[in-house]
């Protein structure tokens, strides 16, 4: 039986009056089972008395309105709503990415997912997030109190909070800074409400990373620079293994990396190369990328893309990433015990307008040891001005930790 006679005979049970399907084949014969799904039955006689003793005006009363059925002598018990019927032979799909998830907890070695730290995470996993702006103040003075008067002349809603602004931050209200925010904003939410695919949303990531860069880098010398990596593969021997075997992946779209065109980190690249000219610095296999170290990761998606996809991608290419400097480690500074413990390194899921950040590291210093994905953390995002700004402090701070933590790091990685 369709939903639409399920609905009709409902109908004709409580006397209203609605015409009965004229569809062919539709026809409905009281007393006779028409599909698996219910049945009408004949009532005991105790119970046909009891109904015959309710008030035609109770709430619970069933009319006798229809000469063709005397109802009392039946009932009606469905064993599946509407929708179910039509329904029943669907499947809820399996998850892929849940499915891989669960598979890498026990790979080689292991790749966990955590939401929050404890006082057992890695030290240096925990002093990261001290340092990035993650706690509940995280957007606390992060908008130039100049830029007030023209966020609030945008009749943007909602409207930042008061605890947003910031007066030390003074900044031109017609200068470069809110020429980009306010571009980049109008552009993310193009990209929302006219359903743009997933590069447009890269487009406005690079944006957003560059638009940081350009205010905290120093021009050509700057040490941090973005990559597109949406085409390079990812070496084979730094991925896990499950039975010995490597798992088809997928790659991120961009990443910060440690920029050869800065003279500093050009010339201990050139110390690492010199010492073995064949030598990998990232997990990726090309000529350019796999000569320059990677810190930070960054997975991009349209609006309502799996956020378990996105953070699994980011938990296999930055697990991929601690591999290849454990290898460095090992050829380069074989001497470790003076040196520092192996840092983490970071990770963004952009899905629409949110961004999300993640801290991976390895639980200890054995290549084999498991590596854990902590997050996700807010970070701010596109979708207004208060989430804008908050969004360019955070990676800000993340460039600064990138060249004042993380380099120093990977230079005694490479025997400095």
């Amino acid at each position: 039986m369709s939903c639409q006679d399920y609905q009709w005979v409902l109908s004709w049970l409580n006397a209203i009056d609605t015409p009965p399907p004229s569809s062919p084949g539709s026809t409905f014969e009281p007393g006779k089972r028409k599909h698996s799904s219910f049945a009408v039955m004949p009532l005991s006689g105790s119970a046909r008395g009891s109904l015959k003793k309710r008030k035609a005006g109770s709430a619970d009363a069933i009319s006798t309105a229809s000469g063709n059925l005397d109802v009392n002598a039946f009932a009606f018990t469905p064993s599946l709503m509407c929708d179910e019927l039509e329904s029943a032979s669907r499947v809820r799909p399996q998850s892929p990415s849940r499915d891989l998830r669960e598979t890498y907890r026990f790979a080689r070695p292991p790749l966990g997912f955590s939401q929050a730290m404890d006082e057992n995470s890695p030290q240096t996993a925990r002093e990261l997030f001290s340092f990035l702006p993650l706690a509940d103040t995280y957007a606390c003075g992060v908008i130039p109190m100049n830029f007030k008067a023209r966020i609030m002349a945008d009749f943007s809603i909602p409207n930042p909070p008061f605890y947003t602004y910031d007066n030390s931050q003074l900044c031109e209200p017609e200068g470069e800074l809110w020429g980009k925010m306010a571009q980049l904003l109008k552009d993310s939410r193009n990209n929302f409400e006219s359903n743009k695919n997933e590069m447009a949303w890269v487009v406005i990531a690079y944006e957003m990373l560059n638009t940081a860069l350009s205010l905290y880098g120093s021009g050509s010398k700057s040490m941090v620079a973005i990559e597109d990596v949406q085409d390079p593969r990812v070496a084979p021997d730094t991925l896990p293994t499950v039975n010995n075997q490597r798992i088809p992946h997928k790659k991120v779209d961009l990443v910060l990396a440690l920029s050869p065109k800065n003279p500093t980190i050009s010339a201990t690249y050139a110390k690492l190369r010199t010492a073995d000219p064949l030598v990998r610095i990232s997990q990726f296999i090309d000529a350019s990328l796999s000569r320059m170290t990677i810190p930070v990761y960054i997975e991009v998606g349209e609006a309502g893309k799996s956020y378990l996809e996105a953070s699994l991608r980011l938990g296999i290419v930055g697990s991929a990433g601690l591999s290849r400097l454990e290898q460095l480690r090992r050829t380069f500074a074989p001497k470790w015990g003076d040196g520092p413990m192996m840092l983490p390194v970071l990770g963004w899921t952009v899905v629409g307008h949110d961004w999300k950040l993640h801290i991976i590291c390895k639980l200890t210093e054995n290549e084999q040891d498991a590596v854990v994905v902590y997050g996700p953390y807010d970070s701010g995002g596109t979708k207004d001005y208060f989430h804008i700004f908050t969004l360019l402090r955070i990676i800000t701070m993340v460039v600064k930790w990138v060249e004042n933590v993380y380099w120093p790091f990977f230079v005694k990685v490479a025997g400095g």
